[in-house]
């Protein structure tokens, strides 16, 4: 793990660096190991297409590149477990609330959850962003748009 700055900050590129390293050593032949093991599962008489382990074998294939494509980019996070808490909500959501009301109205209901999860993510308090961001987007001129976002937004209000 790196080591905070003077100022308590954390040297990113040292991180991303060493996350590298990590992948290169210990998690590249990991991923070969259960690609290699996969194909030959795959390729058993006993392994029926469509069984379970089947459909787990030809899904790792298929999706080989999307699955290890985290061992060449640092920054890409070694699974989705931010992604799928954040999608829970969501579906318990769906269950309570059942239907939105019109199509036009589960669009709005979408990008309004997307936004709450862009402050939540960015560390912003969802509520005073956003009033802020609506009291102040009809005079935002489009060259400072990207200032109305919620990384931005965080960022200046820190």
């Amino acid at each position: 793990m790196a080591s905070p700055d003077a100022h308590g900050e954390l040297d990113l590129e040292a991180l991303l660096e060493r996350r590298s390293i990590v992948r290169a050593d210990k998690s590249k032949a990991l991923v070969e190991a259960i690609h290699t093991e996969a194909l030959r599962l795959e390729g058993l008489r006993a392994t029926l297409p469509k069984s379970k382990l089947g459909k787990a074998a030809g899904y790792q294939r298929a999706q080989r590149a999307a699955l290890a494509a985290f061992l060449d980019d640092p920054p890409l996070p070694i699974n989705n477990n931010d992604a799928e808490r954040d999608l829970r909500h969501l579906a318990v959501g769906r269950k309570n609330w059942l239907v939105f009301g019109s199509r036009r109205g589960g669009g709005v209901a979408c990008r309004l959850y997307s936004l709450v999860l862009s402050c939540k993510q960015w560390g912003a308090d969802p509520e005073a962003c956003i009033e802020d961001v609506l009291m102040r987007v009809a005079t935002t001129t489009a060259s400072q748009i990207a200032s109305l976002t919620p990384w931005a937004w965080q960022a200046a209000h820190a």
